[in-house]
């Protein structure tokens, strides 16, 4: 029972998360919902793990607040929502999907998106009933978006949809048709310096913490970090805070420094791959929370301004530690779902449990970056690969089998 007490708290132990604030999202898609109109469709678009933050539960949060339609960017993505979110709500594959696979879009009730002429003559080759898609126009310009319309025979009994985020909230001639489709906007404005243009109040849902785990005082001239590339020119307190490059916290995320208490302290030295060390302006308590994106009293670091710094896109820092789907759960779904726990478990079930972390209130979830897990996944691998091809064999049984 030692090793399954032990696998069971590894999820638990990194005091590192992201929070994702679901009473945001749902007041984003109602305001986003009230601004376009009732006789326009709402396309909440969840692709890439709904920008990093969780397919699921955005995805549930979106369809539960008035978006009627889903969009993602995969096939895979597309069946995900189909088995676990909505069995008839209308999803559209924005990407590629092969034309061989288009059977099974069909048989999911998925709409796809022909993507070109070549794509279409080979779906005549694969499908042989019915199937929804939707015929990607590159104008490029909404004038020449405009004229092509005029030649579709039937408009006004077709889904017509041209506006993303930035051109749903941001164009003066609000290309809306009767679908628009919003991404960033979900989780709060597209973009921060524009903030102030908005026609809505679009409430960021995000931020990331850690704590600190160690605090020590440190002589004058001592180097910090590997390479010692920051040496202290005074005696100066240093944390250390559970995160790093392995979490996706490059080294040109730097310059924007943490949140500790209410102030804004720079990281010293280099990221390393699980830590890295913040320069203290005084003494902390081990345990005193780091705020990397989001607020403290009245301080606040956004993503745009992480992303400004290091000279890199939003999106692109958004999905720098996500490379599949989380799965959320709320605190009473979530020790429900550890309680059904034991050894004759899927590598799946091992695998996807430590997404997240309970917290006191239901409409907040907390959970561990990819990256993290997949650190956790490696350090366990033997003991889920063993759980997966086991089945009814016991644990007992299997040890003692190998010696162990």
């Amino acid at each position: 029972m030692m090793m399954k007490s032990t696998m069971e708290s590894t999820s638990l132990l990194r005091p590192t998360w992201i929070d994702v604030d679901l009473d945001m999202v749902s007041s984003n898609v109602r305001q986003l919902k009230a601004f376009i109109g009732e006789k326009v469709h709402l396309m909440a678009v969840v692709k890439a793990n709904a920008y990093g933050y969780g397919i699921l539960e955005i995805a549930r949060t979106a369809l539960a607040s008035g978006a009627t339609w889903l969009g993602v960017a995969t096939l895979d993505e597309a069946l995900v929502l189909r088995r676990e979110v909505s069995k008839d709500s209308p999803i559209l594959v924005l990407g590629f999907v092969p034309p061989e696979h288009l059977s099974l879009a069909s048989r999911s009730n998925i709409t796809v998106t022909c993507i070109s002429l070549y794509w279409a003559q080979e779906a005549t080759r694969y499908v042989r009933e019915p199937l929804d898609f939707h015929l990607k126009i590159d104008t490029g310009q909404l004038a020449l978006f405009n004229e092509f319309l005029k030649i579709i025979p039937n408009r006004t009994e077709k889904i017509v949809h041209c506006a993303n985020s930035g051109a749903t909230l941001y164009h003066s001639e609000k290309p809306f048709f009767n679908m628009v489709r919003c991404g960033k906007a979900l989780t709060g404005p597209p973009n921060e310096p524009l903030k102030q243009l908005l026609p809505i109040r679009l409430q960021t849902v995000i931020s990331i913490h850690s704590i600190l785990d160690l605090v020590k005082q440190v002589n004058a001239s001592e180097k910090i970090g590997y390479g010692g590339e920051y040496t202290t020119t005074e005696t100066q307190w240093i944390g250390t805070v559970p995160i790093g490059y392995a979490d996706g916290l490059h080294q040109y995320f730097k310059a924007t420094g943490v949140l500790v208490e209410g102030k804004r302290l720079p990281i010293v030295g280099r990221i390393a791959m699980d830590q890295l060390m913040i320069g203290l302006d005084r003494k902390y308590p081990v345990g005193t929370r780091v705020t990397f994106i989001g607020q403290q009293d009245n301080q606040t670091i956004m993503a745009d301004e992480v992303a400004r710094e290091a000279n890199i896109p939003r999106s692109e820092m958004d999905n720098s530690d996500t490379d599949t789907y989380f799965e959320f759960k709320t605190y009473e779904e979530f020790w429900k779902e550890r309680l059904k726990l034991n050894y004759d478990c899927t590598l799946k079930l091992w695998y996807s449990l430590p997404d997240t972390l309970p917290t006191n209130d239901n409409n907040r979830v907390r959970r561990h970056t990819r990256k993290q897990q997949r650190a956790r996944f490696r350090k366990i691998k033997h003991y889920l690969v063993y759980c997966s091809l086991l089945k009814k064999t016991s644990l007992k049984k299997k040890m003692k089998s190998t010696g162990k």
